[in-house]
């Protein structure tokens, strides 16, 4: 299920109002008093007052920012179709061929898991690096993009011997490095000629437009 992403946008508008009095003339005079019982009167000189009109507001558009997915949701495209499945933090990938990725550095090392389907009329010669025409990017609870391993194609289950032509899926695990406090956050998901969509890795995680 799709869910827009929040957008808190505060604008404070201020509003003068401006009052302009002008004078009815000569102030009016006490009446004089008379011998009659009846009480005193006073005439009062009233000034007029003309006000501005009140501006409206023009309202600010409040941006809508890209869509978020969370975990096991299809990210839908023109030319193909992402889903990942999990994201979890490992200490070491054995790869295919006896090779070993690792932390770099000290940091942290953490692995994707996805499916995704060429939904393209161009075959896809091999599978383990993905769409073509997307790219998948990752970002720690920090906003610190992560780094992605150049061996991501070795690891098991990546299927690098054969291709997809449309609307054939495949496995897809992709190894990323981040710094040594870094906590996998989210990712961003776009085809080179679209717009980003956002993957959020926990409930707990609230992304806002700017």
């Amino acid at each position: 299920m799709r869910r827009p992403l929040a957008a808190h946008l505060a604008v404070a508008a201020a509003l003068a109002l401006s009052l302009a009095a002008c004078s009815g003339g000569d102030g009016g005079t006490e009446a004089q008093p008379t011998d009659s019982a009846a009480p005193e009167t006073a005439a009062t000189s009233t000034e007029s007052e003309s006000a501005t009109p009140t501006p409206t507001p023009t309202p600010t558009p409040t941006p809508s920012g890209p869509e978020v997915f969370g975990l096991g949701e299809a990210v839908e495209m023109p030319s193909s179709s992402i889903t990942i499945n999990k994201a979890e933090k490992v200490k070491v990938i054995d790869g295919d061929f006896g090779e070993k990725i690792k932390p770099q550095d000290g940091g942290t090392l953490w692995l994707l898991t996805m499916n995704w389907t060429n939904l393209s009329n161009e075959a896809v010669e091999k599978v383990c690096w993905g769409p073509d025409t997307a790219e998948v990017r990752v970002y720690d609870t920090q906003d610190r993009e992560m780094l992605l391993d150049d061996n991501s194609g070795f690891i098991p289950g990546n299927d690098c011997s054969n291709g997809l032509m449309t609307g054939q899926s495949g496995k897809w695990f992709q190894a990323y490095q981040g710094l040594p406090d870094a906590k996998i956050g989210y990712a961003t998901v776009q085809e080179f000629s679209g717009e980003p969509v956002a993957v959020v890795f926990s409930d707990d995680i609230s992304l806002t437009w700017e």
